[in-house]
């Protein structure tokens, strides 16, 4: 009879626990009160695809595989279950943020790795907290919003493709604008490493440097490709872009977060930008990097109003305004990193 109970509990595909077994455990857990604890929630993108394409005997191997690299890099001790036909967790009792996100980064750098015979990537999100800050049922809804971010950062979200969409309407109007957003987040996302930022952030900044002016969407195109100077009520329709960003980003729940970063990439460290008037720490940490990378883009790169200047002069330009257009503590890494990039 205890053989039957445990074989209810087990995926019979994959061998991990099941759904049930996850659902039985976690108010388990929950009320134990186990501090610090981690969840990572993980789904395989384009395994519809692959059933279709290959054959349900592909698929399975493939979910067969994502289980043993979830035992491989997990504890004994952690409770690794399939929740989902391609969603799994791991629920990791007494696991720091440090700790959880190192096997988080394990696992993509497994996938990325590996010459797997078609293209499979996945979908991660890592939640941790004291027990005083969520219940495991609100740490869990945490670590999926993450995964979903994380799918949407990787261009392989069906909800990016709406994105996607808006990005090659803004770059048909705006020229270079995907280039810029694209440039923009790889200098974003090689500061947010340097500076040792966690998963979910570097998520949070892909997305909002590559949408960070989607709102300019709905601005006329003869004043997005002016060549001579803006006039004042030009650039107040200009200035709208971030609040219309906002709004378009926000549409997506999970991008909640993101879109108070586009929201806030051109306010300033004296208090002087737009569209709030906000200063120094009530600037999303997040955007005070964007803000940098942004205005370095823009003055290594023509644009129909102005030449491209060279690296050296972006780079005192930027120093000149630590303190009053930008975050210092950014300015200095972030120069630091050019250097290093360009071998200055």
């Amino acid at each position: 009879m205890q053989n039957i109970a445990k074989k209810h509990y087990i995926d019979s595909l994959t061998r991990l626990n099941n759904r049930l077994y996850f659902e039985r455990i976690l108010p388990e857990l929950n009320n134990k009160h186990i501090a610090p604890f981690s969840i990572i929630t993980i789904d395989l993108n384009n395994l519809k695809k692959i059933n279709d394409t290959y054959s349900y005997e592909k698929a399975n191997f493939f979910l067969k595989m994502t289980a043993e690299i979830i035992k491989k890099f997990s504890r004994e001790q952690d409770i690794k279950a399939r929740i989902d036909g391609d969603q799994f967790v791991i629920l990791m009792p007494e696991v720091s943020k440090r700790e959880a996100e190192q096997v988080a980064k394990e696992i993509i750098d497994y996938f990325k790795s590996n010459d797997l015979p078609t293209r499979l990537t996945a979908g991660i999100g890592v939640a941790t907290a004291n027990r005083s800050q969520y219940s495991l049922y609100e740490l869990f809804r945490l670590a999926e919003e993450r995964m979903y971010r994380n799918k949407i950062a990787r261009d392989v979200s069906h909800k990016y493709k709406v994105f996607s969409s808006l990005e090659k309407i803004l770059e048909e109007k705006a020229g270079e604008t995907r280039a810029h957003a694209r440039r923009i987040e790889f200098l974003s996302v090689r500061l947010a490493r340097q500076l040792g930022l966690s998963l979910n952030q570097i998520d949070e900044l892909k997305i909002a440097a590559r949408f960070h002016d989607i709102g300019k969407i709905i601005i006329d195109d003869s004043i997005l490709n002016k060549p001579g100077r803006l006039t004042n009520s030009e650039y107040e329709v200009v200035k709208t872009h971030a609040k219309i960003g906002y709004r378009i980003v926000k549409s997506i729940p999970v991008l909640a977060e993101v879109a108070s970063l586009v929201l806030s990439h051109h306010e300033r460290w004296d208090g002087k930008g737009y569209p709030g008037g906000l200063s120094r720490d009530e600037i999303p940490f997040l955007a005070r990097i964007i803000t940098i990378v942004d205005t370095y883009d823009v003055i290594t790169h023509e644009r129909p109003y102005k030449r491209a200047a060279s690296i050296e002069f972006a780079l005192r330009e930027v120093n000149n305004c630590a303190g009053s257009q930008f975050d210092p503590f950014l300015v200095r890494e972030f120069i630091q990193l050019i250097q290093k990039l360009y071998d200055l």
